[in-house]
């Protein structure tokens, strides 16, 4: 089970290898917070991290995810291989912890396609697995599907 508060935490993180098309696990993740009582847009940057702890949502908000471009930005910065060429099937999880006093919505972007949970409650997480599903590179097409727990 999960531990966590702002600041570095301990739980299970897993992070996308394009080389060997495996996972890597890592523990004591360092999460992003994001403190506001509006909605929040997130970077790839952030949900890359590994894990985002959400504070103060008094009321239920809409988060916003980012695009597939930017997300697959993100992926070939951190893995040195040019956007056009990471591998289908390429993913990560990162986790959502709702610390505020109300429901997260999440809110998919341009070429993202989420099944499973959406909606993270007051005082509960969500895992969520990101994956390439199409990496039309030069012609912008590529997407992302998200899976939440469900």
């Amino acid at each position: 089970m999960a531990t966590f508060s702002a600041g570095t935490s301990t739980f299970d993180h897993t992070e996308f290898s394009t080389y060997s098309s495996t996972m890597i696990n890592k523990k004591n993740v360092t999460m992003v917070v994001k403190d506001s009582a509006t909605a929040i847009q997130y970077t790839a940057s952030e949900i890359m991290s590994g894990g985002i702890f959400r504070t103060g949502n008094s009321s239920e908000v809409q988060d916003s995810l980012p695009s597939a471009s930017e997300i697959r930005t993100e992926m070939a910065a951190r893995s040195g291989i040019a956007a056009n060429s990471l591998p289908v099937s390429t993913s990560f999880d990162f986790t959502i912890y709702n610390n505020g006093g109300d429901s997260i919505n999440l809110v998919n972007s341009t070429g993202l396609t989420i099944y499973g949970r959406t909606i993270v409650t007051s005082g509960r997480s969500t895992k969520i697995r990101v994956v390439l599903s199409n990496n039309f590179g030069l012609v912008r097409c590529e997407a992302y599907v998200l899976y939440g727990n469900r």
